[in-house]
Formats: C-alpha cells, sequence, structure tokens
C-alpha cells in the first residue's frame, strides 16, 4: 500500500511539472550580470540591493538606481532578471527573461489587468487585512532580509489605512514609495525607454523595459556587438528625447508629420529603431535628428515674436 501511494504522489508531481509551462531559453546565462546597487529604505535607512540583469545594459541599470538613490525614493524590493513567460500569458516569454526588465516596489506598483479588476492584482492582496498583513511579511522575508525598523516602515506604507484600501491602483494619490513619470524618466534617458504604468491594457506600474525588438537583438549577438548596439541605442534615444520635447513646441500636425519622416530614416520597429544595429545606418538616424532639431531651433529664432513686436511699436 505504501508503495501505491507513493506511485501515485510520484505521478502527481510528474503530471502537474507536465502542465506547467515550459521555461523560456532565449539568452545565454553568462550575459547576465549580478550587480549591487544603494537605496533608500522606507525607515530612511540606506540598503545594498542585488538584482540580475543584461550584461551591456549593467552602467545604465546603474546610473538610474543612482538617481533615484540621488533623489531619496524608497525601495523595499527590486526585480531584473527572471527566467519565466509573461504574467497572465504563459505564450510569451517575458522581458525579464532576456535580463532587460525591471520591477520596483511591487505593491505599491502593481500589476493590474484592467478588464478583470482588481482580482487580477499582483502580488495578489487580500480583502482580509490581517491575511494580506500575514502574506505580504511572508512574501518579503523570501525575498531577502529585513531588519525590524525596516519591515514596519515597509509595512506601514505597503497596508493602507482603513477605508482607503485601492491597493494602490488609484495612482492619482501619490504615496510613497509610488513610481510616476518622474522616475520614468530616469529610466528612459538610460535606455529603458517603455514603463507599464503607461500602458492602457493591463497597467504594470512597478516595470520597466527595453523594446524587446532590441532585447532580441542583443540576445542574439555577442557582448561585444551588444555593446555597440546599446551604445547606438543610447546616443538615438538621447537625441530622440531632445527631439521630442522641440516637437512640442510646434504645431501638433507638422510635429507629428515631422517625427515619422524622421522615425523612416531611423527604421523604427516596435518601438525600437533598428538603426541602431549598424554604424553607418545609426550615423544617418543620428545626423538626422541634428539636422531637424537644428532647423526647428532656427526656424524659431528668426520667427518674431508677435507680442514683443507690438509692445515695441
Amino acid at each position: 500500500m505504501r508503495l501505491l501511494l507513493k506511485l501515485i504522489g510520484l505521478c502527481v508531481v510528474v503530471l502537474l511539472s507536465a502542465c506547467q509551462p515550459p521555461k523560456p531559453s532565449v539568452i545565454d546565462e553568462s550575459r547576465i550580470t549580478k550587480i549591487s546597487v544603494e537605496c533608500h529604505a522606507f525607515d530612511d535607512s540606506i540598503q545594498t540591493l542585488q538584482l540580475e540583469v543584461l550584461d551591456v545594459t549593467v552602467d545604465s541599470v546603474k546610473k538610474a538606481f543612482g538617481e533615484l538613490f540621488y533623489n531619496n525614493f524608497p525601495i523595499y524590493m527590486i526585480t531584473g532578471y527572471e527566467n519565466r513567460l509573461m504574467t497572465d500569458n504563459d505564450t510569451k516569454i517575458s522581458l525579464h527573461a532576456y535580463g532587460a526588465a525591471i520591477d520596483i516596489n511591487y505593491h505599491i506598483n502593481p500589476y493590474y489587468n484592467v478588464l478583470k479588476g482588481t482580482s487580477s492584482i499582483e502580488p495578489k492582496r487580500f480583502t482580509n487585512r490581517t491575511k494580506d498583513e500575514e502574506k505580504i511579511i511572508s512574501f518579503l522575508k523570501e525575498k531577502r532580509e529585513f531588519s525590524e525598523s525596516e519591515l514596519s516602515a515597509t509595512m506601514k506604507a505597503v497596508i493602507q489605512e482603513l477605508d482607503s484600501d485601492d491597493w494602490f491602483v488609484n495612482r492619482e494619490v501619490h504615496r510613497k514609495g509610488m513610481l510616476t513619470r518622474k522616475e520614468a524618466e530616469i529610466f528612459e534617458k538610460n535606455g529603458f525607454t517603455i514603463w507599464g504604468g503607461t500602458w492602457r491594457q493591463p497597467m504594470d506600474f512597478m516595470h520597466f523595459q527595453i523594446p524587446i525588438k532590441l532585447a532580441e537583438v542583443l540576445a542574439a549577438t555577442s557582448k561585444e556587438e551588444g555593446e555597440v548596439i546599446w551604445k547606438n541605442h543610447l546616443l538615438l534615444n538621447k537625441w530622440h528625447l531632445q527631439l521630442k520635447k522641440k516637437l512640442e513646441t510646434l504645431d501638433k500636425e507638422k510635429g507629428e508629420a515631422i517625427w515619422t519622416e524622421h522615425l523612416s530614416k531611423c527604421q523604427s520597429d516596435g518601438g525600437y529603431l533598428t538603426a541602431a544595429n549598424k554604424a553607418d545606418t545609426a550615423s544617418v538616424c543620428l545626423e538626422d535628428c541634428k539636422r531637424k532639431y537644428k532647423d526647428i531651433d532656427a526656424l524659431q529664432k528668426n520667427t518674431p515674436n508677435k507680442h514683443k513686436s507690438h509692445l515695441k511699436k
């Protein structure tokens, strides 16, 4: 009987394993690098947290977290590389599996499927406040060590006051540790140009990533080739941010026309400028961006200010 029970148990384990979606294998794990970053904790102490990222992005990630530290942005949890599929979609590979995505302060910046409602929130929350607190404490302690002071301060931020439990889906009320456009801009200028907080469906407030096309290219190249592509990506992204800001000063229709024409020179594909893949195409994209920026600047300088002209009269 015992042997039979053991066999049944073994079969159950095998069947459950077979039902689990296979883990993706999209990148040589030797390309994944563990780094340490200093962060302000919720009790105002300074903690050193670790995460794993794609090798060519290391310096950019450190710069982003360095700026968050300078801004006194509090962090209790971060994740980079995880060899897994997407949340809510086990047919697509997560950008985390490339080491090309970063999650910050999960509970305060949750994943939220708008169509499914609050039951879709990840990490999962519970209406029973005692159970909710117990689950979160258990979750945090599984991830890393917390001092009593830091854990207490973190829980105070994560567990909201009575009658105000929206589990941080309401982003109009800013709360400690909540990611905003300000933090998104820090990651954007460091190459992580996509923030899940701007998605319409689902919303993933904790999540920053590079374009999927870029991740695929970097995963398929050597580290040396990837470093060149990433450098081009950062340079083009820097100038594109400047050009976008300049275009905001123009008539909307005219600005959109200039931007569309420029993207054609940069071979835009899913938000990724494939021009970054090669030196010659990157050069064409960069020069076109600089030229358009200067042309707009010159045009605005030569356009008389009607208000000032009126005052002179």
